[in-house]
Formats: structure tokens, sequence, C-alpha cells
């Protein structure tokens, strides 16, 4: 039996959808992409720094390929 069969609303299904991504994300090592309050976005628990959501994807790949290099 899957974690989703055990949830009955729709909505429920995509919320234990997406915390089981988000967890296997963190299990990874990605830190997710998150907007801020003042409209920027920022990587993980980090600073609020980037102007789109794009730039901020392209220097998670960037420190992603940067870890993989050590």
């Amino acid at each position: 039996m899957s974690n989703l069969e055990l949830v009955d609303s729709e909505f429920d299904q995509i919320l234990a959808s997406l915390l089981i991504q988000s967890f296997e994300a963190i299990d990874e090592g990605i830190m997710p992409v998150i907007k801020c309050s003042n409209g920027k976005y920022r990587i993980g628990s980090g600073k609020c720094i980037y102007k789109t959501k794009e730039s901020a994807e392209k220097a998670q790949r960037a420190i992603k390929a940067q870890k993989g290099k050590k």
C-alpha cells in the first residue's frame, strides 16, 4: 500500500504527493526555490536575492554541479 492510498480527499492526495516530493528532494540534497515576501526568490533557507525563479534555479543547478565535482 502506498502512502497516497491512506489519504481520502483529492486535495489531501495532492498535498501528500507534494510533501513526498519535497522530502525526496531534501534526501537528494536539493533545496527548493521559494518565493519571498519581497517578491524575490531564495534557495532553501538562503537569502532572498534572486529576481526571478529562473535565476534562482540556474544558481541552484550551478551549486549542484559544483558539489558534484568535489
